[in-house]
């Protein structure tokens, strides 16, 4: 198997014992990786364990709680995570029987907001989740062998009991959600840096200061031990090496008892064990013993390297030259320390200065070690507002002048730049006048009145939209100031793998592909060239509209004055949304390339429509093809749909909202018949690529299904179970793809869609019915049918017109009469029928499960008959009269269909 690369990982509770040795070791190997480490810094964590990364370029430390749904939202996006190591968590046993709140909070709730931050970016690659061997509770004393993966969950304390309900949670948005997740359960673990609320370091500080060493109980307890690097190792194993939705034991065979391990202590300290160790109450329950399976992680590679001997020395060596490590810890040296950890207790810098750097609000944004301190309603920090100073560029612009009207509004000192842009010195002494804190650049040629003015102009249009640009960026980078830069999404159109109306936009990190104008030339080339300073956030606007109609350079306005539009869909950014946004973002240092558009796309008819039901009912306008536009207009315009990865950040979430209160506000009478038009392409086109993704990551979960089976016994319940649920999703899968391709085959009647689209629908669709075969051929399901294996071939107008001449009482002619009054219900009825038949192709295949129920078939099936004959007589007199439609031929084939395989189900089971 290919190991795992990620880009950018997540690491929470970094600055804890586990955590920041795993921390510290990928920054060391691995100095590709960008590592964000996220830690409330409570009582048991110390930036110092971090101080072997601290100058490393590829470290960034931010202060938080996984608590925060904002904070959580924010990294992210923020950073590109795409690999979560979720380590924070409490995690003391005595602390759980006294705070045991706490615990579900942080351990709980905190893995949810996590993993709902990951579902809603939709950007994970890896979610590795850290637990714990005492969720699988006490093993047996004579046990040879140890809790393997499989093994039940069992916890005995509320620590372990919360860690079972946050794997439980894991489990399910792995489920459910498709979220790539692994998880760990690993024995204790000792080495430097580890808070002496735990037995070792507990002992050794004690044995230090020549205190008694406390026991619960009788010290029989039997625990196992692994160092800390080699438990490192090991999450660098399962990190490269770990397979998606499988679990890990990090574990060790080597046992010891407690009082053994006070005994090692004592020696190594040439203390007298039987005066020096001090039994104490023991704990309300305590597991006796936890052994596990680690044979599983050992098939990756990995074992574990260091000693006992060796391990515990290297420990004692560390507390006896680092005893001021912690601070003051005499209140997790008592037998049952529980005072600790209360809500809201935090640990801040008590280090030396070079650590207490990494917590100053960040002064450097070319610094990735600095704090990051997204100011929010959750934030522990102070709600004081920062010094804010904008430098703006483009004041006669449209986005530059609004910029400063929203800079009033809100109380930001801003000024506007006096310098052009090519022109590096006066860019240098605008800065040097201001000292701002942030550079907003809404300057560029676009054209007067639009971009065709750029083919004639092409020298200017270089000089500001390229060598402007470039110097501005520059100059930031010098001055250490974030440059937010208004870029355009006119860099792109519509291509193969982005069909128009297929729902596919452009991600950020897509590469441009239209260059037919020349100012979309420049725009794309700068963008490039932006790419190497990473001190610019770059916002791609697209065909921006506002509410001010008087404004020029309003896309609205603009295309109301033309005499012909192309009816496209495009992106849209509204700026009265999203301008505002921008500044926000400013406030928190994004950086690099968004798509800054509003969600979905809209059609220049789409737009005029509205402008003539709110601003000229006698408005009209005229469409013409792109041909037309080709020949009229001098360079070619970009149409396209911007997609983005930042999914659930504020820009998309606000966005959502802003798109859902002006559709409300948009629900006029005379446009309800248009929005129904659009419902049935949405279904046409958008549903159906989406129905078709659904369909395959449905084959794909089947698929894993079909490869757990090897893992199962040859026989018996669960075995007999797991293929019930295997055969069930086939049926099912079947049943989607028969859809699908039923509404591909009405597709070219409901919208216009070219042959080579039609052909690309249909292969993909082909490819799938093929794998969903397969599969249904390694189960033996040789009933898995397709549609005109099921109801046959479909019968022509003119075939079926010689039933008319049947005398079935009347029949005929009063389903004709019905069923010409509506022209939708027979493909509900049709799709219905389908699904039935593929339901008792299920049923059909789970009968040697189900033998017992045979005796019974006969009952079932005259209420069966029962129920249909009723059905069809309550369809003859019209109670479903509302649903049918005029195409009477099919709801006779459905007739006979019906009962020829009732009749051959009866025939099945044995009855004539």
């Amino acid at each position: 198997m290919e190991a795992y690369k990620p880009k950018s990982i997540l690491i929470t509770g970094a600055a804890g014992f586990i955590a920041s040795h795993v921390a510290n070791r990928l920054i060391r190997n691995y100095p590709e990786y960008k590592i964000v480490v996220l830690d409330k810094l409570d009582y048991c964590s110390n930036l110092k364990n971090l101080s072997p990364s601290r100058s490393s370029p590829n470290l960034k430390f931010v202060k938080g709680d996984i608590a925060s749904a904002d904070l959580l939202h924010y990294l992210l996006i923020t950073e590109s995570i795409d690999t979560i190591m979720h380590f924070a968590a409490q995690t003391h046993v005595d602390n759980s029987f006294g705070n045991s709140f706490e615990f579900t909070k942080n351990n709980i709730y905190g893995t949810h907001v996590l993993l709902e931050a990951c579902k809603v970016s939709g950007q994970i690659r890896r979610f590795i989740h850290v637990s714990t061997d005492e969720v699988y509770g006490e093993t047996d004393e004579n046990a040879i062998v140890g809790n393997h993966e499989a093994s039940q969950l069992l916890p005995t304390n509320p620590y372990s009991a919360t860690k079972a309900g946050a794997e439980m949670l894991v489990m399910a948005y792995g489920r459910s959600y498709g979220l790539p997740v692994i998880t760990t359960r690993g024995n204790n673990v000792y080495g430097p840096n580890q808070f002496p609320e735990k037995l070792i370091p507990k002992f050794i500080l004690l044995a230090m200061r020549g205190q008694p060493l406390p026991i619960h109980g009788d010290g029989s307890n039997v625990r196992s031990y692994l160092y800390c690097e080699d438990v490192a190792e090991a999450f660098e194993v399962v990190l490269h090496r770990g397979e998606i939705g499988h679990v890990y034991n990090i574990g060790t065979k080597k046992e010891r008892r407690v009082i053994d391990v006070a005994k090692d202590i004592c020696k190594l300290f040439s203390l007298d064990s039987k005066t020096t160790i001090k039994f104490v109450d023991n704990r309300p329950f305590n597991d006796q013993r936890y052994f596990l399976d680690d044979q599983k992680l050992k098939i990756l590679g990995w074992s574990e390297r260091t000693t006992w001997e060796d391990g515990l020395r290297k420990t004692i060596n560390w507390y006896t030259n680092n005893p001021d490590w912690w601070g003051d810890v005499s209140g997790a040296l008592l037998p049952h320390p529980r005072m600790l950890m209360m809500p809201g207790t935090e640990r801040h810098s008590d280090g030396p200065d070079e650590i207490k750097i990494m917590l100053s609000p960040p002064n450097n944004v070319n610094n990735p070690s600095q704090l990051v301190t997204p100011f929010s309603k959750t934030s522990s920090f102070s709600a004081k507002t920062p010094f804010l100073k904008f430098l703006i560029y483009g004041k006669t612009g449209w986005i530059g002048g609004l910029l400063g009207k929203i800079c009033q509004k809100q109380g930001i000192s801003y000024e506007y730049g006096k310098g052009r842009l090519e022109d590096r010195s006066q860019l240098q002494l605008d800065i040097h006048n201001v000292k701002p804190t942030h550079v907003f650049n809404a300057a560029g040629v676009t054209g007067r009145p639009n971009v065709d003015w750029c083919e004639s102009h092409k020298h200017e249009t270089i000089r500001t939209n390229v060598v402007g640009t470039l110097t501005l960026a520059d100059i930031c980078l010098e001055n250490g100031l974030l440059l937010m830069n208004y870029a355009t999404g006119c860099i792109f159109e519509y291509d193969a793998n982005h069909l128009e109306g297929s729902g596919i936009g452009f991600k950020e990190e897509d590469s441009p592909n239209f260059t037919g104008s020349f100012y979309s030339k420049t725009k794309a080339m700068v963008e490039e060239l932006l790419k190497e300073y990473d001190n610019v956030c770059t916002l791609r606007v697209r065909m921006p509209i506002s509410s001010d109609l008087n404004n020029p350079r309003n896309f609205i306005t603009k295309i109301s004055r033309y005499n012909k539009v192309v009816n496209i869909p495009n992106s849209m950014t509204i700026l009265d949304e999203l301008l505002p946004i921008s500044i926000e973002m400013a406030k928190r240092n994004c950086r690099g390339i968004w798509n800054f558009t509003n969600p979905g796309v809209v059609s220049h008819n789409e737009i005029l429509e509205m402008y003539r039901a709110y601003i000229d009912p006698s408005f009209s306008w005229v469409n013409f093809t792109l041909e037309e536009q080709a020949k009229d207009v001098v360079p070619v315009r970009s149409e396209a749909t911007m997609g983005a990865r930042y999914e659930g950040n504020d820009l998309s979430r606000l966005s959502r909202a802003y798109s859902a209160k002006s559709r409300k506000h948009a629900e006029l009478p005379d446009l309800m018949e248009k929005e129904r038009d659009l419902t049935v392409m949405a279904t046409s086109l958008e549903s159906w690529m989406k129905e078709l993704n659904d369909a395959s990551r449905l084959a794909e979960d089947i698929n894993s299904m079909i490869s757990e089976k090897g893992s199962l016994p040859p026989s018996g319940p669960e075995t007999q179970r797991h293929m019930s649920a295997i055969r069930r999703k086939i049926t099912i899968l079947g049943t989607r793809l028969d859809s699908l391709e039923s509404i591909l085959l009405r597709l070219p009647s409901k919208q216009p869609i070219t042959e080579k689209e039609l052909h690309k629908r249909q292969d993909m669709l082909s490819n799938l019915r093929s794998k969903a075969k397969q599969m249904a051929s390694a189960l033996n399901m040789s009933n898995f049918a397709t549609r005109e294996e099921l109801l046959g071939q479909s019968k022509k107008s003119d075939e079926i017109n010689r039933t008319t001449g049947l005398d079935n009482n009347g029949i005929v002619v009063l389903q004709r009469q019905i069923m010409k009054e509506q022209d939708e219900g027979l493909e509900q009825l049709e799709e219905t029928v389908l699904s039935t038949k593929h339901i008792a192709l299920a049923v059909n295949e789970e009968l040697d499960l189900q033998t017992r129920l045979i005796d019974d078939l006969d009952e079932h099936v005259d209420v069966t008959d029962s129920r249909l004959q009723i059905r069809i007589q309550d369809l003859l007199v019209g109670s479903l009269s509302s649903q049918l439609t005029d195409q009477g031929e099919l709801c006779v084939e459905v007739f006979y269909t019906t009962n020829l395989s009732h009749i051959a189900c009866a025939k099945e089971v044995g009855h004539p």
